[in-house]
């Protein structure tokens, strides 16, 4: 019997998640439950997130933000990938994630001729401790076993950086992450819309502050 994926969407007040959702309704595995929490007060994507583990009824939680188009077989793969993962001498695998493409829209003169342009494909590279300890190249869109999320939740206390804050604590418990070698999903570059005013130095400087990193 195929395990229930719990898909977590966090959005804003009168922010759609139409396109994730379009996208989740036509994957190739299709026993999944959407739980969508409205942050109104803009307390961050790691309460929206957290909010939702209460409800959460599946073996696996994929975490998915509102504009991201999954590929059809995304989560097919990511199952396939964590169900089939061998552990380490040092590490049980606690969550699988893929690479993503982004992009932007080009109007070519008309309105009807809007072409994509792929800018870059990141996310393309296995899981390695010592790389993961100096640099966030893992996506928050992964699929991670649901009794981890609720030991290990995300850090409120982080505006930025809060998926590679649970990825290194994830890693300090003894769970690593496997790489499905695809890329998974697209994303519409939007510069500025999930950073905001913190830059990357400052973010960084808190997140290991709080890990004791």
């Amino acid at each position: 019997m195929a395990p229930l994926i719990s898909v977590v969407i966090p959005t804003r007040r009168q922010e759609s998640f139409a396109v994730a959702a379009a996208s989740l309704m036509a994957q190739s595995f299709q026993d999944i439950e959407i739980i969508t929490i409205v942050d109104v007060e803009d307390k961050g994507q790691a309460w929206a997130r957290n909010q939702a583990l209460p409800m959460v009824r599946g073996q696996y939680i994929l975490f998915s933000d509102s504009d991201i188009e999954w590929r059809p077989y995304a989560i097919e793969t990511l199952l396939r990938t964590i169900t089939y993962a061998e552990p380490t001498k040092l590490f049980k695998t606690g969550y699988a994630y893929g690479g993503y493409e982004t992009y932007t829209n080009i109007w070519t003169g008309y309105p009807e001729n809007i072409h994509r342009q792929v800018l870059d494909t990141v996310c393309m590279r296995p899981w390695m401790w010592d790389d993961l300890l100096h640099y966030p190249y893992i996506s928050t869109m992964s699929l991670v076993q649901t009794d981890l999320c609720r030991r290990y939740p995300f850090r409120e206390e982080l505006r930025r950086l809060e998926d590679w804050a649970l990825w290194i604590e994830l890693g300090l418990a003894g769970y690593c992450g496997v790489w499905c070698e695809e890329v998974l999903f697209s994303t519409l570059l939007r510069p500025g819309v999930s950073h905001g005013p913190l830059d990357h130095e400052t973010a960084e400087q808190q997140m290991r502050g709080l890990l004791k990193l």
